[in-house]
């Protein structure tokens, strides 16, 4: 086994150690205690044992100075720090912690520029039923596997309704607009030769008393079917075959089939 290796061991063993000695240490969380493990120096561990102990600890803790404190060993400091950070948390609003680290409603600004001693002294929970910050309650609020499906059913069924919604106005229009030209009646006695022209497109027809029209050689049941069949491909809407469709008055003017009397 090598030198590190074996060093790691040693440190693990002392942590297990001084935690069985202060049992406050293992109410840390993962942050605070790596916290307690990025100060190298005991002489500042004991300083912030001292500054932590003059706000929070007992007479006898208030009185002890730096010097006095580092001279315990390390793990006898950081077991004094974490239990005077546990008596901070009292009277205070407990965070809920992301898996053991930072309180879920800090943002990472704060996390970026948090110092080790507002760490220890900010409570911080790994179990939900004991948070009472309402900011990490609404951060840790995640929603479980079936509320989630729940939610994605609910999703799609929001959005089926809201096609068939769609569909239903666009039916309603279009029987609107159908309604409006079955309205229209000619009164042709004879037939009427008529011209539809959109864009380069340009065909000629006959359109008969009943309504009915030719094109080509070609039937069609009204002048909305035919303009529409002939040249709907052109446009992006449905044609309006009376408007469309254009006969020659009696001084040469085009005018829109409405318009015949």
């Amino acid at each position: 086994m090598g030198r590190r290796a074996h060093g790691e061991e040693v440190q693990v063993a002392k942590k297990k150690t001084a935690m069985a000695v202060r049992p406050e240490l293992a109410s840390l969380v993962g942050t605070q205690r790596a916290a307690l493990d990025r100060i190298e120096s005991k002489h500042d561990l004991a300083a912030l044992a001292a500054k932590l102990a003059g706000q929070h600890g007992s007479d006898e803790e208030r009185a002890l100075g730096v010097a006095q404190i580092e001279r315990g060993k390390r793990e006898e400091i950081e077991a004094l720090v974490s239990g005077l950070a546990v008596r901070a948390h009292v009277g205070k609003k407990v965070h809920l912690s992301e898996l053991g680290g930072w309180p879920a409603c800090w943002a990472d600004e704060r996390r970026e520029r948090v110092r080790t001693e507002e760490l220890l002294t900010n409570p911080i929970s790994a179990h939900a039923d004991t948070v009472t910050c309402p900011r990490c309650r609404k951060a840790g609020d995640l929603p479980s596997p079936e509320e989630t499906a729940a939610l994605h059913r609910a999703e799609i069924a929001a959005v089926a309704e809201s096609a068939s919604k769609k569909a239903k106005r666009a039916a309603k229009k279009e029987d609107g607009a159908n309604a409006t030209r079955a309205k229209r009646q000619l009164t042709l006695k004879d037939n009427l030769t008529v011209r539809l022209k959109i864009k380069d497109f340009e065909v000629r027809g006959v359109v008969r008393p009943d309504g009915t029209m030719s094109v080509k050689g070609t039937n069609y049941a009204s002048p909305h079917e035919a303009a529409n069949q002939l040249a709907g491909s052109l446009v992006p809407y449905r044609i309006d075959g009376f408007q469309a469709w254009r006969y020659e008055d009696d001084e040469g003017r085009w005018r829109m089939l409405r318009d015949h009397a």
